[in-house]
């Protein structure tokens, strides 16, 4: 799950907060066909965590 929020401050500056992966899940994967046998299944499990960024815009 991935969130954005923003708060105008003024007419031209922003501050704003951004996570991708918030959640922190993990992403699971398998590849299969209908002549592999089920001892060849191929199954991969990554975690990649979860990263935030903090910022603020301005327009000019």
């Amino acid at each position: 799950m991935d969130a954005t929020i923003e708060y105008r401050l003024t007419k031209r500056i922003s501050a704003f907060a951004s996570g991708t992966n918030i959640l922190n899940a993990s992403r699971k994967s398998s590849r299969e066909t209908p002549s592999l046998p089920d001892w060849a299944l191929v199954t991969q499990d990554a975690v990649f965590g979860a990263n935030y960024t903090l910022g603020v815009k301005a327009s000019f």
